[in-house]
């Protein structure tokens, strides 16, 4: 350290005299004549200064850069030394055309100018006064669909500069890589060997032939289908991404014809059912396919398209949830005759394909891929006919003739739409029963979906925790990032006898709640491992919780499904199995971008792949075909009717459930008569707390019996015998000892304000003074809240009633002027 902070100060230096070099030259610069001998040579030595300094600067820079480790101190230091090598170049470069200028213009012309053929002529180019913005190169990380791009722009940019040597070389190629790709390259030192050695690494890793074409293949075939022509977005796409995918291919060497015709089938897979008739009536039937004339294909019908949506005046617009107007034609489309059919029209046989499973092999009505209940949810969402399920019109303006439904024999719809099949298989006909009323509330809880429903997938992900020891366990997480801490159940922090650290005092804001609930944590330290190699892990300190939700998070859904629409190469980090449904751990955003290794990724429509420490996470809506059951994670409870009147009558009865008549002592009361005490022919005893923490959260509401106080003054004002009643009352109860004088230092605790309730109906107390103890300041606690409240009498009421019956002569009283707790 004390050698890099030694070649800093140098650098200081050097650096401020180089920005006065700079700023006094630029400023006499234009002065200078430069057909005076004397301007010649001052600008001479200015030159050299400059280039001088230059060298000085280089020296130093490559100097720290050797000793410096941390990589963002690393680029940052690399970043101010170009702008200052850059402003120092800029100066070189105006002094030296400045001379070389002149000594142009002082050179004889010796024969006039002879027209030299551009493509064996080396022309310089004249000095611009247009400031070009820099060239940057992209950043590497490590996704080897960009390295080809990164490699080339280095190779031409920077590996292939000769003015450069291999350790300047060496510092630009660390400071383009990030992530995975640096640190594979990371402990080598700054030398001319290991430059050669390190991009060697590089191209060996990212670089494999193998792994690019694998990789690239993979892209062609993870292409999204686009369903219409009039997708023109989509099908943009797809001829975009699948031209850069064969054009990095064919950078590689890899000629198309040794893989077009399996590429063929499957790109014509993707396309509109229209375009693919298309491109085989186009299509020269005794030449092989290939995939060049396919893209040049797409290209053109795209560009066709696009021609006649501006000829047009509007585009078309396809979403995908497809909704069906009846004041509208289908998809917003005008609506147009259709044309005469041509003899190329009825030459093309095209088959009937069921629109349920995509097979030719059967009608889509004896179709049993899925139940009649899926099949009517399908055509609702695609907009299709009831009753022929293929065009795209309403089933009233429906012209095809179709088969009888096998139900009714009627020629009006098909058996799907039967009105007997569905008064057949409908619940809603069903007589009900008594107990159909009590579970009511639990089918909200398990409400079967609509056959082919989304399910949405939460981030979480199977991962091993390790305590202080080498115990190890294996639990769920859940990714959180609405979350401001991390959280771990109390159950695993027992198993793995993790230790406290700390305890941390929290609000605890709840869904729909806005009043917060404090509670105290212990906090731990664990580690988090993963399940797949390279066995990445993150340290981190969370809070003991002993449920951290009661919802058993996962996805009824076959994982074989799941894996059908991801690559080969992911790894899930979730089974998604139902033998594992508790979360044991919580990912909060204190450490949740910590344990992401990579950009998320668009699988499908709302469906994302996000690459973490412990593997392949989803989150998103998956489409699943088949039923199944949607866990909502509210809890709904209802007491029945019998419930209901049970507590009517136990109101009326004024008995508590559960609860004898007979009421038994407390500990309270207990404690009230072992400290009740007589002074002076009075009873004193203390306060009854809680329990002997409670003390310590009552908060110093000064402040707010102080603004109440100001508001009884205000009182006083407008009503002057108020004031006389109540300095009355208050001198009366100084003298019966019930309140005192306080000095200042009282007013450091609790303080309760108090105010006038008048009963000018009352004969003997018509003010009294009501003290209000549950007054409180912001969180903190009032005195009511820390005070036990005392036993419920009113089990005991009819009691006291019945017993007031049994003699002749009955007594009653009042206790006068009673303090009673609000």
């Amino acid at each position: 350290m004390e050698a890099i902070e030694k070649f800093k100060s140098k650098r200081k230096v050097v650096r401020t005299a180089s920005t006065k070099l700079v700023n006094q030259i630029t400023l006499i610069l234009e002065s200078y004549d430069i057909k005076k001998e004397k301007d010649r040579k001052k600008l001479s030595e200015y030159l050299l200064n400059v280039e001088d300094k230059l060298k000085e600067l280089k020296t130093l820079n490559k100097e720290i850069e050797e000793l410096i480790t941390d990589k963002a101190v690393f680029e940052a230091d690399i970043e101010t030394s170009f702008e200052h090598e850059e402003k120092l170049n800029d100066l070189k470069f105006q002094i030296k055309s400045k001379i070389d200028n002149f000594k142009i213009e002082q050179q004889p012309v010796t024969a006039p100018p002879v027209n030299i053929p551009a493509n064996n002529a080396e022309t310089k180019r004249p000095p611009t006064s247009i400031s070009l913005p820099k060239l940057r190169i992209p950043t590497f990380s490590g996704d080897a669909s960009t390295f080809l791009e990164f490699i080339n722009s280095f190779s031409n940019a920077i590996d292939s500069n000769e003015s450069l040597n291999n350790v300047e070389k060496f510092i630009y190629l660390k400071s383009f890589l990030s992530g995975e790709a640096y640190k594979s390259i990371s402990g080598f030192s700054l030398t001319e060997e290991n430059y050669k050695s390190c991009l060697d690494l590089l191209k060996d890793r990212y670089g494999r032939q193998d792994h690019l074409i694998g990789h690239f293949i993979n892209k062609l075939l993870e292409i999204e289908p686009v369903k219409s022509s009039f997708n023109l977005r989509g099908l943009r796409k797809l001829h975009d991404e699948s031209e850069i995918s064969i054009r990095n291919l064919n950078s590689m060497g890899i000629d198309s014809k040794n893989y077009g015709h399996l590429l063929i089938p499957i790109l014509l897979k993707q396309l509109p059912h229209d375009l693919v008739i298309e491109y085989h009536r186009k299509r020269d039937s005794g030449k092989t396919g290939d995939v060049h004339e396919l893209i040049k294909f797409i290209k053109f019908e795209i560009e066709s398209r696009e021609s006649a949506n501006i000829v047009a005046g509007h585009t078309h617009k396809v979403s995908e949830s497809r909704q069906f107007s009846r004041n509208s034609s289908y998809h917003g489309q005008p609506k147009i005759k259709p044309n005469a059919p041509s003899s190329a029209a009825l030459n093309t046989v095209v088959k009937n394909v069921c629109i349920f499973c995509n097979c030719d092999t059967h009608p889509a009505l004896k179709c049993n891929f899925l139940t009649n209940e899926q099949k009517r949810y399908k055509l609702k969402k695609e907009g299709l006919c009831y009753r022929c399920m293929m065009h795209k019109h309403l089933m009233s303006k429906c012209q095809v003739k179709i088969s009888p439904c096998e139900t009714c024999q009627s020629s009006q719809h098909n058996f799907l739409f039967c009105p007997k099949n569905k008064a057949k298989s409908s619940p809603l006909n069903e007589p009900k029963s008594e107990t159909d009323q009590k579970i009511i509330l639990s089918s909200v809880m398990n409400s079967k979906d609509k056959p082919g429903n989304f399910v949405t997938l939460l981030q979480t992900a199977e991962v091993e925790i390790q305590g202080n020891g080498s115990q190890k366990v294996m639990a769920r997480l859940l990714f959180d990032s609405g979350s401001q801490k991390s959280f771990v159940r109390s159950d695993l922090k027992q198993a793995l006898k993790l230790k406290t650290i700390r305890k941390e005092k929290l609000l605890i804001y709840t869904f729909s709640k806005r009043q917060p609930e404090e509670r105290i944590y212990e906090v731990v330290a664990l580690k988090i491992n993963s399940q797949f190699p390279p066995y990445q892990s993150i340290n981190i300190e969370a809070l003991a919780s002993d449920e951290i939700t009661g919802a058993e998070i996962y996805a009824n859904i076959n994982p074989r499904l799941i894996q059908s629409i991801l690559p080969a190469s992911c790894l899930i980090s979730d089974s998604y199995e139902k033998t594992n449904l508790q979360i044991q751990i919580l990912l909060g955003a204190d450490y949740l971008y910590n344990a992401m290794s990579g950009e998320a990724r668009k699988i499908q429509k709302n469906l994302y792949l996000q690459p973490t420490l412990f593997g392949d996470t989803l989150i998103g809506q998956i489409f699943n075909p088949e039923d199944m059951k949607r866990m909502c994670a509210l809890h709904v409870s209802s007491n029945a009717i019998q419930n209901d009147l049970k507590s009517l009558w136990e109101i009326d009865s004024l008995l508590m459930p559960n609860e004898s008549p007979e009421m038994k002592p407390s500990d309270t009361l207990c404690n009230f008569g072992k400290e009740l005490t007589i002074t002076n022919n009075r009873y004193e005893c203390p306060l009854q707390w809680k329990s002997p923490k409670m003390r310590e959260t009552l908060g110093n509401n000064f402040e707010v019996a102080k603004k109440r106080f100001a508001n009884l003054e205000k009182r006083f004002n407008h009503d002057e015998s108020l004031f006389d009643r109540y300095n009355a009352v208050m001198k009366e109860q100084i003298q019966a000892g019930i309140i005192e004088m306080c000095s200042d230092e009282c007013f450091i605790g609790y303080v309760m304000p108090h105010r006038e309730v008048l009963r000018d109906s009352s004969s003997s107390t018509k003010t009294r003074i009501v003290y209000d103890a549950s007054s409180k300041s912001g969180t903190n606690a009032s005195l009511n809240e820390c005070l036990v409240s005392g036993e419920n009498l009113n089990p005991n009421l009819i009691d006291v009633i019945l017993k007031f019956r049994e003699h002749k002569i009955a007594f009653c009283g009042d206790i006068a002027r009673a303090f009673l707790q609000i």
